[in-house]
């Protein structure tokens, strides 16, 4: 997908509610295939760049509320509908039900996306099928203010000994804004990019180790498979949150942790990983290319006593905010 599509579909949604009339965030995000995507049309507009050719004004809450306005505020939103006819009353549109558009001529890009993740997932393979790994490579993202462009770090170290092989950055626009369940489609650019720019050496017996999810996902194929089967690697997803499935059985010793079973539907898909005496979690899938187990021993082991992510992906966290930040100085 090209950058500029998902603000392309949003601006064309805007195009077709004319004045007199509104249209919801929600509505929107049907449109493009998943009211998740409501938040991130919000964000969409909150960048508009030309307010008079693009009449973001005329996109209110659900309940009618006007909500947020980057060009002076409700009190602007509100004087711009009444000129157009709208009545507002209260701070809320009045007659929501007759003014609104609720049916748009759009791509449905998100409803695509989850087609592709589908897809995907029959080509996981959760075996091993490869040579004993020597490699880590932590991978992460960090996003300017404006969530235009962003900076992709991987680093890879020694799985045995945690020392730094190699690390890479590329920079890159985000094709569309967060949605959860569809961050692959965001930072998998980057991601591929970064990890293409390290050394033949330190991509050799390598896994990649992705802040995100892998076939906990409920489509069984989050940014770690999609990442994983792109460059062709074996991969680990190491979430801070758990997207589905239920923690079960007893806790069994896995290095510093203690780990439970989370399955989905009857089936094993992860680890939940707990630090003895510590309430944070690590939730811990494979992309493709490891078993459950094999996945959750990697994270173990690459994770310090205290740490809220392997050492890889901090180290790639570090990096990634360390190239926005000399960006912005150099600007």
């Amino acid at each position: 997908m090209a950058p500029a599509t998902m603000r392309a579909q949003v601006e064309r949604a805007l195009l077709q509610v004319p004045a007199g009339r509104v249209t919801t965030y929600g509505d929107i995000a049907r449109a493009l295939g998943d009211i998740r995507a409501a938040r991130a049309v919000g964000e969409v507009l909150s960048t508009n760049a030309m307010p008079d050719t693009v009449p973001c004004h005329r996109v209110v809450m659900a309940d009618g509320s006007l909500g947020g306005y980057a060009f002076g505020g409700p009190g602007a939103k509100a004087k711009r509908l009444r000129r157009e006819g709208v009545e507002v009353r209260a701070g809320a549109v009045v007659g929501l039900g007759t003014v609104a558009v609720r049916e748009f001529d759009l791509k449905p890009i998100f409803r695509e996306y989850a087609e592709r993740q589908r897809a995907l997932a029959r080509r996981v393979r959760t075996a091993r099928t490869g040579a004993p790994l020597e490699i880590a490579i932590g991978v992460d993202a960090s996003y300017t203010v404006d969530d235009r462009e962003a900076f992709a770090a991987a680093v890879a170290v020694e799985a045995a000994s945690g020392k730094i092989v190699d690390r890479a950055v590329a920079k890159f626009r985000p094709p569309v804004p967060y949605v959860p369940g569809y961050l692959a489609f965001r930072e998998l650019p980057g991601i591929v990019a970064a990890v293409g720019r390290l050394s033949g050496k330190a991509r050799k017996r390598a896994a990649i180790l992705v802040d995100g999810q892998g076939i906990l996902h409920p489509r069984r194929c989050g940014i770690a498979s999609m990442a994983g089967l792109e460059l062709g690697m074996p991969a680990v997803g190491v979430a801070k949150r758990r997207l589905l499935g239920e923690a079960v059985g007893s806790p069994r010793p896995i290095g510093p942790f203690e780990a439970r079973t989370i399955e989905v539907d009857g089936e094993g898909r992860g680890l939940e990983l707990r630090q003895r005496g510590r309430s944070h979690a690590l939730f811990v899938s494979p992309g493709t290319g490891l078993t459950v187990l094999e996945a959750g021993r990697l994270a173990a082991v690459l994770t310090r006593p205290g740490d809220k992510s392997p050492r890889p992906i901090a180290l790639a966290d570090e990096l990634s905010r360390r190239a926005r930040s000399a960006a912005a100085a150099a600007a």
